[in-house]
């Protein structure tokens, strides 16, 4: 085996789909690869002496390999969350930020999913920015529908705030709202959206191993967290032809452009995101603008195959830095 990836999580999020959709792709690059660790099936190693890079995937994987593997392997860390993320308590954020920096020492290269993961100064010369990516699902810009059919696509959490699309739901009589996802918040979101009259209009679907059918019958996306790095929810969306109402959090605004391919929002008010869907509603030559835009950002910038490209880039440089081939 040449590559060995790590990655230690309870629940299924973006930097699990990372690893999904690059395993897929590495099949068929003919790269050999193994897996430990969780949520995901492991794929055996074979024999320890053909792994030539160890691969770190979150801070988790990084900081349980410390000692076994940083002082005599080629290692990469992937970062995917952003390092500014303001959830937890202080003190945490502080200790996290010290691993980080300390840990980064001693690994031969860190990828970062966008250029707002973390600051150059954590790693100097070791970062390298490659996107997330995405197979594209069509060429063609979609037309807007009749009734609108909103979609987020996340855990039901405080994070991701779903409760301000459903605010904002009472705003915009002319449209339906799909949550897939499960999490803490359901219930109470739920017993929101009947206080507020909306219910009728949500379709709660749960969570779901493959969202594909919920992005083929979506008209927007909405992408509305407090924080994010690189959310792979945008360019799935996107990679349909949905465009994407978002708030300017993380890594999004590298890849939703405002009334290019998608729109940016100012905050976090239910009135500002019931206009901003308004002005697409009343425009469907600006939808189908945005429609098309959007399937040529993931075309030109954020395919799978420059996701991949990418990774293979940092692995060699690593190999050659180390001189093993």
């Amino acid at each position: 085996m040449n590559i060995k990836f790590f990655n230690y999580s309870q629940v299924f999020g973006g930097q699990e789909n990372y690893l999904i959709q690059l395993f897929k792709s590495l099949d068929s690059h003919d790269v050999d690869y193994c897996f430990s660790g969780n949520p995901l099936t492991e794929i055996d190693g074979g024999k320890e002496s053909l792994i030539k890079v160890n691969v770190f995937n979150g801070n988790k994987a990084l900081y349980n390999n410390f000692i076994k593997y940083f002082f005599n392997n080629n290692c990469i860390y992937i970062q995917h969350s952003d390092i500014n993320d303001s959830q937890g308590p202080v003190y945490k954020k502080i200790i996290r930020k010290i691993l980080l920096y300390l840990c980064l020492k001693r690994v031969d290269a860190v990828i970062r999913v966008c250029n707002k993961c973390i600051p150059d100064k954590y790693a100097k010369g070791k970062i390298t920015t490659v996107y997330n990516g995405v197979e594209l699902k069509t060429e063609v810009p979609r037309e807007l529908s009749g009734k609108l059919n909103l979609l987020m696509v996340g855990a039901i959490n405080d994070n991701k705030n779903q409760k301000l699309a459903i605010e904002a739901l009472v705003h915009i009589k002319a449209a339906t709202l799909t949550l897939v996802g499960s999490g803490a918040d359901l219930e109470s979101l739920k017993s929101l959206a009947i206080d507020l009259g909306v219910s009728e209009r949500i379709h709660w679907a749960g969570f779901q191993n493959d969202p594909t059918q919920y992005y083929e019958q979506a008209d927007l996306l909405l992408m509305l967290s407090k924080n994010e790095a690189f959310p792979f929810v945008v360019l799935e969306a996107m990679a349909q032809g949905v465009p994407v109402v978002a708030v300017p959090v993380g890594g999004v605004p590298e890849a939703v452009q405002h009334l290019d391919n998608g729109l940016l929002l100012d905050g976090y008010q239910p009135e500002q995101l019931a206009l901003a869907i308004h002005k697409i509603q009343q425009d469907r030559a600006l939808y189908t603008t945005l429609s098309k835009n959007s399937i040529t950002t993931i075309k030109n910038k954020f395919s799978l195959e420059q996701m991949t490209q990418g990774f293979l880039t940092v692995v060699d440089q690593v190999l050659e830095k180390r001189g093993v081939k």
